[in-house]
């Protein structure tokens, strides 16, 4: 085919006869056979050294090693290069993307996501359609035929001493349209497992539905994720005022983990004075005292079956009162309330 006589080519399967003749021009078929005449011989040589060296060490039952030729890899002096401007910052990253669901790439594509991963592996079905239509909304978009936000196929693995951006996990979570309460629990834990992997060191991570980009960038400060704060800070407080660790909120296992999260949220926002989403409030120490009092007041309300258990939970409120408000930030929420006088008096 083309002047190439030794190449076998599927013809377009029905419907897809513009992206056929649009993908697989003369050029680009030459190329690929290139390609696979360079490099077919070298893969088949890995593949089965790679089996025959499963084999000697299943049998040694020694361990895998580096190899001596790839010292220069491991060399942890060189760097990558410069990373260009419209790809430093990798806030939240889309994930597993398939290019050939043209709805939900579309969607991507318009979405406030720093970047996407465009999947042609794991996330996509390689049939001889899906190829043909993938490549060709990926085509339709370097083109401009596609409109969308930002494109952004480069995936970075390399980690910070290489001088490059290390990019946490996929929530691969699809958010329930029909479900706002579901919706918002799902957002709240996802959110939260992403500022876990922010405190570790990531500089972003990476999520499949779009919609859970613009609560991640957003940070979750709206007055609801505010008022959702304080409540698991209260109510972690309480517990641990019981001598418990963990408690059950609205179906949820919150422990020191979320509570921690969620007390270091609303201490940035005091500090950095954030707008909340919607409603344009500054965060401010009255704003959040008020709060503060309010949700205590609630949870007493629904919560306290005697005068001890309201005096617990406002004892907690006060606690995080404490925390949130003080002007250097305490390391630990749970040594904060190891050495608290209110919590030594509980478990003498």
């Amino acid at each position: 085919m083309h002047g190439i006589l030794d190449v076998e080519l599927s013809g377009p399967p029905s419907c897809y006869e513009v992206e056929y003749q649009s993908l697989l021009t003369p050029h680009a078929i030459i190329f690929i056979v290139e390609l696979v005449r360079q490099f077919d011989s070298n893969v088949e040589q890995m593949l089965r050294y790679r089996s025959i060296r499963k084999l000697t060490l299943n049998d040694s039952g020694e361990l895998p090693f580096f190899q001596p030729q790839s010292v220069q890899v491991r060399d942890k002096t060189w760097r990558v290069s410069p990373v260009p401007p419209r790809l430093q910052c990798r806030a939240v990253d889309l994930g597993d993307i398939s290019p050939a669901d043209t709805e939900m790439f579309t969607k991507a594509l318009n979405s406030p996501a720093c970047g996407i991963q465009t999947d042609l592996d794991d996330g996509h079905c390689p049939s001889w359609t899906n190829q043909l239509r993938g490549l060709y909304n990926i085509f339709q978009f370097v083109h401009g035929n596609l409109r969308a936000f930002e494109f952004d196929p480069h995936t970075s693995t390399a980690c910070h001493a290489r001088a490059c951006h290390a990019t946490g996990g996929m929530a691969p979570v699809v958010l329930p349209k029909d479900n706002p309460q579901l919706r918002e629990q799902i957002t709240r834990k996802v959110c939260r497992a992403k500022f876990n992997e922010i405190k570790a060191g990531a500089d972003g991570f990476l999520v499949f539905d779009p919609d859970l980009v613009q609560p991640l960038i957003q940070g979750g400060f709206t007055l609801q994720g505010l008022q959702d704060n304080i409540t698991v800070g209260i109510l972690f407080i309480d517990a641990w005022l019981r001598g418990q660790g963990v408690f059950v909120l609205k179906g949820a296992v919150e422990d020191s983990a979320t509570a921690e999260i969620s007390r270091s949220q609303i201490w940035q926002a005091i500090r950095h004075r954030c707008k909340l989403e919607g409603d344009g409030l500054i965060v401010t120490k009255a704003l959040v005292c008020g709060q503060i009092k309010r949700i205590t007041d609630e949870l007493i309300s629904q919560k306290a079956h005697n005068s001890v258990d309201a005096e617990r939970l406002a004892t907690s409120a006060k606690v995080l009162g404490e925390l949130v408000l003080k002007r250097d930030f305490p390391q630990f929420i749970t040594t904060y309330l190891y050495e608290h006088q209110a919590f030594r008096n509980r478990m003498q």
